[in-house]
This record gives C-alpha cells, sequence and structure tokens, in this order.
C-alpha cells in the first residue's frame, strides 16, 4: 500500500509487475538460471536477512553485473542487507537512525522542530525517472536517510540532492 503509486504509475505506462513481500519466499530473480526481468525495484527498506527465495544481496549484485537494473528504497530504519546491496554499487548511507536536517531548506508547515521535512536543492529531470515534464523541486518533500555517491561510478544516479 505504501508504494501504490508507484506501483499503478508502473502499470499504467505499460509494465508487467509482480509484487511480493520481503518474506515472500516465491518471489525468485532467476529461474532456470535465467534473470526473470530486467528492473528490480526493491521497495522493502527496513527488510532483513534475505528477500524472498533467493533474493540475498549478492544475487541481486550478480544481476546488476549482468546488466539488470534496480531501484532501492531506504529509510531512516534501513536494515543490513539494503546496505549490503547499495555499499555493493558505490551508495553509502548515513548511520542507521539519523535523518537528513537542513535548516535552509526545511518544510516549515510539516516541520516539528526537527528540521527534516526538506525541499531539496535540487532534483533531476530524466524522462526514464520522472517521466516527460520537468519537475519542480520546490513540490517535492525529503524526508530520510542521507546518501553520497561514490562521484567515480557513472552507473548510480541522484534524484535530489
Amino acid at each position: 500500500k505504501q508504494f501504490g503509486a508507484v506501483i499503478g504509475e508502473l502499470k499504467d505506462k505499460g509494465f508487467r509487475v509482480e509484487v511480493h513481500g520481503a518474506a515472500d519466499k516465491s518471489a525468485r530473480l532467476r529461474e532456470k538460471g535465467e534473470f526473470t526481468c530486467d528492473v528490480l525495484f526493491l521497495l522493502a527498506p527496513t527488510a532483513s536477512g534475505s528477500l524472498g527465495a533467493d533474493l540475498t544481496s549478492e544475487e541481486i549484485l550478480s544481476f546488476l553485473d549482468s546488466g539488470g537494473s534496480v531501484f532501492v528504497a531506504a529509510d531512516v530504519g534501513y536494515s543490513k542487507i539494503v546496505n549490503k546491496i547499495v555499499g555493493g554499487i558505490g551508495v553509502e548511507l548515513d548511520a542507521s537512525g539519523c535523518s537528513v536536517v537542513d535548516h535552509g531548506k526545511v518544510v516549515r508547515a510539516l516541520d516539528d522542530g526537527s528540521h527534516t521535512f526538506i525541499h531539496p536543492g535540487g532534483c533531476i529531470n530524466s524522462g526514464p525517472i520522472t517521466g516527460d515534464s520537468k519537475v519542480d523541486c520546490e513540490k517535492i518533500v525529503f524526508r530520510g536517510v542521507g546518501a553520497a555517491l561514490h562521484s567515480g561510478n557513472e552507473l548510480v544516479e541522484s534524484v535530489a540532492w
């Protein structure tokens, strides 16, 4: 339910979407030695252990090495498996339990004094990610864990900064 809008948008664009819970053992990335998809959306930011029957961090990194694409959602309570996956692709997350704080870009209407509801300083405008329309960064509200991208990795894309 939390990611229903994302899933609905993908279906509306004609993508075949399969949804599995983090503990669903029927979720497989490979069948008969072949990967079952081109893109994996990992929307289980706090899942621990393995994900599905074969969705270990090693298997997901192997999927990436074979040319697959992965979109990973992480939040302030991210798990070890999420950290291992993103670390393997050149993304370093702030310490688990920490949120980004910005005193200059705070969203006052949502602020409880913590300054953790913020507008990004910039955001990506890329057709595959944001569609055809230009994104107004002032309409985006972010609350979550900070991440640093290793500058030498051309395959990782920052969507907001």
